[in-house]
C-alpha cells in the first residue's frame, strides 16, 4: 500500500525518522524481496538442469552406461540420490521446467504478477508449485491469480540451547501460535508465551479493531 502526502510527510519528519527509519526499512525490505526472487530464479535454473538430466537418464546411452557400471537405478533413484529432494518436488520442478519451454509467456506474467504485488507490499507465493498452479489455470481458460500470503502482525522465531527453534507468531486474525515450545527448556516457555501474551494483547486488540 502506497502512502499518501500526509502519511509521506509524517514519516519524513525528523523526530519521526529518527525512530521509524523508513529508508533503512524500505532497503531491508527490498533486500528480502530480492531474496526471495533470487530462492525462485535458482530453483528455475535447477528445474532446467534436472529436466535435461531426467530425460537423459531415460535414454538407451545412460542405462547402457549404468548397466556396464552395474548401477541399477530406477527415475527415483536417481532423482532422490542426485537432486537429493523429494520425488514430489522433484516432479514439480519437471514441470515448471516444461512450462518455461512450452509456455514462456505466461511464466513470465507469472514473475511479472509476482513483482507488481510485491511492489504494493503484499506477499505473494512466488514458488514452483504457485507457478504450475498459475499457467494450469492459465492454459484452461480459469482465473489465474497469483495467491497472497496473509502478513502477520507479530512472528519471532529464537532458538535455544538444545539446537530447537522455538517460534511464536501472531496471526493476521488475532491467532496466537507456537511452534516447539513444549521442547524447550531454556526460556520456561509456558511462562514466556503468557508474559509475552499479556504485554502484546493490547497492541493486538488495537490493531483488530481500526
Amino acid at each position: 500500500m502506497e502512502l499518501n502526502t500526509i502519511e509521506n510527510h509524517v514519516l519524513n519528519l525528523p523526530a519521526v525518522a529518527e525512530q521509524v527509519p523508513l529508508t533503512q526499512i524500505n532497503n531491508l525490505r527490498g533486500s528480502i524481496v530480492n531474496a526471495k526472487k533470487q530462492k525462485f530464479e535458482k530453483s528455475l535454473k535447477l528445474a532446467k538442469i534436472m529436466k535435461t538430466s531426467f530425460e537423459w537418464f531415460a535414454t538407451d546411452e545412460a542405462k547402457e552406461i549404468f548397466n556396464e557400471e552395474g548401477l541399477q537405478w530406477s527415475k527415483e533413484e536417481f532423482l532422490n540420490k542426485v537432486f537429493k529432494m523429494k520425488k514430489s518436488f522433484c516432479y514439480k520442478l519437471i514441470k515448471s521446467a516444461k512450462h518455461m519451454e512450452e509456455n514462456p509467456t505466461l511464466v513470465s506474467a507469472f514473475k511479472r504478477e509476482c513483482t507488481q504485488q510485491e511492489s504494493a507490499g503484499a506477499n505473494p507465493k512466488r514458488t514452483i508449485e504457485e507457478l504450475n498452479k498459475y499457467v494450469k489455470n492459465s492454459l484452461a481458460g480459469n482465473d489465474a491469480n497469483v495467491s497472497i500470503r496473509p502478513i502477520n502482525l507479530f512472528d519471532m522465531q529464537i532458538t535455544n540451547n538444545e539446537g530447537v527453534k522455538v517460534r511464536v507468531t501472531i496471526k493476521p486474525n488475532g491467532e496466537f501460535v507456537t511452534k516447539n515450545c513444549q521442547l524447550s527448556n531454556m526460556f520456561e516457555p509456558d511462562e514466556f508465551i503468557r508474559n509475552l501474551s499479556s504485554s502484546l494483547n493490547e497492541f493486538i486488540t488495537l490493531n483488530l479493531n481500526q
